[in-house]
């Protein structure tokens, strides 16, 4: 007996040391391979990669401030992998590392993770959230009462410092640095007051109290005091900062009088794809038409010849020609120019075969798709490692000028034509106002834009590590020259206060038009 009880002892034993063993495999392998510290680290290194390799301002000696940031960007972020423990902190290090080149195109997100579950920080908020304006930061949204601002109470410093001097110094670096663009500030404005998975900071400042300036006049301090998130904050969250989608369409809304939603340059599914192609035939069909508006508060980019097809079903090619025209002529030698590379080849394969499997072989673009995939291979095959956009053939730009010379061809008025723009216009949006402002005594209304760089026209990579996905995009071509500067914004004529998305906003159109007869 005393033997058999010796064995069960040392088997114990040994199941105990086993045991332990696994255990500590176990730890380690989390720390090293599994934990969010070491799924940032190879998502930043992913990252890095790809920029390098096909950014197109890698190769060029005079973008400086590309150059600045990029020799230091990857050590600047791997610094801060200690601070990462959440799938948010991994979002938050990416966003430190791309808001150092100042230029929107170059972002991501965690698109995919098993390891949500390990994220311990619940979402938060400070019970009142604020919104960038064109003059500063106003409160939107409030829990009320003795303990926090009212809605409509001017955000003037925190911790007794400017605040527009706070969120430049404590906030914009991680999240986006371009300072003078109302839809940065904005970002910075929310970050302040809330923690959520994304909408997060990865070095949060410590902010004691902040002052407000009540519109009926006075100035008053009040601490912070943070608070879970409840379901119904977070649809009023969605109110103040996401504007809602809306299928592209054009309606009524005054006799002779039409609004078109230009909501949607990408069209990700086939029911987007059906409504623009609906959209196309409306336009088409207008031909009484004293005032039209051209609504792009929800588009934040995609294919620029899905705006160019608008702009043509309504005007015709002639106008299109016209507007096209003019804006060439503030930049006569510009010029696009493509960087080679695998990583540019495989990622538009694949946009190549969702385009086609989502929209059909007709759909708008697709000869775009193959003719820059036919020319990448040849220039990757030869080691080229640039190639121009007006090597693809699709089209003949001295013909244009040919066309235009030989007709002589004017402006032909189609009635009175408004832009509306919001903060939220970005990219081939903000193309698509480059082109709709070249007509004549057009009224631009709403809110300043977003604004980008030469570099554009971007490809989506992913970088994938332990079933978790990264997904970002990177700038693969960049213009010689452009009649609009980097990150510059269209300014309205007129700006809207309130708020853009919710707010009805036909009756104040036809007033501001109105007013401009």
């Amino acid at each position: 007996m005393d033997k058999i009880m010796s064995v069960f002892k040392i088997n114990t034993r040994r199941v105990y040391l086993i045991l332990s063993i696994l255990l500590l495999i176990s730890i380690a392998t989390y720390f090293n391979f599994l934990s969010p510290q070491a799924r940032a680290a190879r998502h930043l290194a992913a990252v890095h990669e790809a920029v390098t390799e096909m950014h197109p301002a890698v190769l060029d000696k005079n973008a400086k401030s590309f150059h600045a940031w990029h020799a230091i960007a990857y050590g600047k972020a791997k610094v801060l992998l200690p601070k990462v423990h959440s799938v948010a902190d991994e979002n938050a290090l990416l966003n430190f590392y791309f808001a150092g080149y100042e230029d929107a195109h170059l972002n991501g997100f965690v698109s995919q993770s098993p390891y949500t579950w390990m994220d311990f920080e619940s979402a938060r908020w400070t019970g009142w959230l604020t919104r960038a304006t064109v003059t500063g930061f106003d409160v939107v949204m409030s829990l009320g009462g003795e303990k926090y601002p009212p809605v409509g109470a001017h955000l003037i410093s925190c911790n007794k410092q400017p605040i527009d001097s706070f969120l430049k110094t404590n906030i914009a670096p991680f999240i986006d640095k371009r300072w003078h663009l109302l839809a940065a500030r904005n970002k910075s404005a929310a970050l302040l007051s809330l923690d959520v998975p994304n909408v997060h900071l990865l070095i949060r400042p410590t902010v004691s109290s902040c002052d407000f300036e009540a519109e009926t006049g006075g100035i008053k301090s009040f601490q912070t005091q943070w608070s879970s998130v409840s379901a119904e904050n977070e649809k009023e969250f969605a109110k103040i900062y996401s504007p809602g989608y809306e299928y592209p369409s054009v309606h009524e809304f005054a006799p002779k009088s039409y609004w078109v939603n230009v909501s949607d340059f990408q069209l990700n599914s086939a029911e987007a794809y059906r409504h623009h192609q609906e959209l196309l035939s409306d336009l088409r069909a207008l031909t009484d038409v004293d005032l039209i508006v051209f609504d792009t508060r929800m588009n934040n980019g995609g294919n620029s010849m899905l705006g160019d097809e608008i702009l043509e079903s309504f005007f015709g090619d002639e106008r299109l020609y016209y507007l096209q025209q003019r804006l060439a002529g503030k930049a006569p030698d510009s010029e696009a120019v493509f960087r080679a590379s695998w990583k540019f080849y495989w990622a538009y394969v694949f946009k190549y075969k969702q385009q086609r499997m989502r929209q059909g072989v007709d759909s708008t673009g697709l000869e775009f798709l193959e003719k820059i995939l036919s020319r990448l291979k040849h220039a990757l095959e030869h080691n080229q490692e640039i190639f121009l956009q007006s090597e693809l053939g699709l089209e003949n730009e001295r013909g244009r000028s040919e066309f235009l010379k030989e007709n002589n061809l004017h402006w032909r008025p189609k009635g009175k034509v408004v832009l509306l723009t919001s903060r939220n216009c970005f990219s081939s949006c903000l193309n698509f106002a480059d082109t709709l402002k070249q007509v004549p005594e057009l009224i631009h209304l709403g809110e300043p834009t977003n604004g980008d760089t030469i570099y554009t026209h971007i490809a989506e990579t992913v970088s994938s590590y332990f079933r978790e996905d990264y997904l970002f995009s990177v700038p693969i071509k960049a213009f010689t020259n452009r009649w609009r500067d980097d990150n510059q914004p269209h300014i309205p004529e007129v700006i809207y206060n309130g708020n853009i998305y919710t707010d009805p906003l036909e009756g104040w159109v036809r007033e501001q038009v109105r007013q401009k007869q």
